[in-house]
């Protein structure tokens, strides 16, 4: 079960991004997507298996593989959680971006010539594009490769009015960004970016340009945040792991339980909690 969901599934997830998810999984994704979904999902089955066979109501023998298998199992989950949370420190790739007008006026478009330092930045990236959106309008254009260290849009980039464009890059855990365009909001309230000819400016994380609303924290609160969540987490599963020890000390298979085959033969006076005369 967890070889089909871990193939099958997978493959599945992959063709349904290029039906529906306006950002489908590029072919960079794979190796790396298929590696831990497999993981993930043979992981789970370990993990379901010891589970099933706690509150199965067969005589399922509980031997210490099975154990050790669900704790091999769990681990490999909580390795794959943390690599996926995993978010590396800046990268320090620097943008130089000349745009050049399409479509003048009130309902500005642009084209755009991207040059990136270091030029090697982007060459084992998932992606490297620029994503505009404003309402149900979306443009994700992924750009072309012109030279070393250089790309280019190949459709026109709204820059006016409530669009917000951004030039995206994710390399591996790292998914960062340079503004482009963003309008004035004064109910954040956050400044406006203007599309000016030329920009360059260091790529900062995506979610900075995504959140303006955010408001700056201690990083001491954020921590704090972070660590009750995981402790809460634990709880959950602490709780999970005495409940199940408790239901399997009445299940078939269970040492001293009466339906255990190897559990003396009480009378039935005994069993119903009467105390047997002789």
């Amino acid at each position: 079960c967890g070889a089909l969901i871990g193939t099958v599934g997978l493959a599945a997830e992959w063709g349904w991004s290029h039906v529906w998810m306006p950002i489908p999984w590029p072919s960079e994704l794979f190796p790396e997507a298929a590696i831990l979904g497999f993981a993930g999902a043979f992981a789970g089955a370990l993990v379901g298996a010891w589970i099933g066979a706690r509150l199965s109501s067969d005589v399922i023998p509980r031997t210490h593989s099975l154990r050790l298998a669900a704790a091999v199992g769990s681990a490999v989950l909580a390795v794959s959680v943390g690599y996926a949370l995993y978010k590396p420190a800046d990268s320090g790739v620097r943008a130089d971006i000349a745009l050049q007008d399409i479509r003048p006026g009130p309902e500005r478009t642009v084209s755009a010539d991207v040059r990136l330092d270091p030029p090697s930045a982007a060459d084992d990236a998932e992606w490297l594009t620029v994503t505009a959106w404003q309402g149900d309008g979306l443009v994700v254009n992924r750009l072309q490769r012109t030279g070393p260290g250089r790309y280019a849009t190949t459709e026109p980039i709204p820059v006016h009015g409530n669009w917000k464009s951004i030039l995206r890059l994710h390399d591996g855990n790292s998914l960062t960004g340079v503004p482009i365009f963003l309008p004035e909001d004064r109910a954040i309230p956050a400044k406006g970016v203007p599309a000016s000819a030329s920009i360059s400016r260091e790529f900062e994380a995506d979610h900075e340009i995504l959140q303006r609303e955010q408001k700056p924290a201690a990083a001491g609160l954020t921590i704090l945040a972070y660590a009750l969540v995981v402790a809460i987490a634990l709880g959950l599963l602490a709780l999970l792991a005495w409940g199940l020890h408790r239901l399997a000390l009445v299940a078939p298979g269970a040492k001293g339980s009466p339906r255990h085959p190897g559990a003396p033969d009480r009378p039935p006076a005994v069993r119903q909690g009467v105390p047997a005369t002789g």
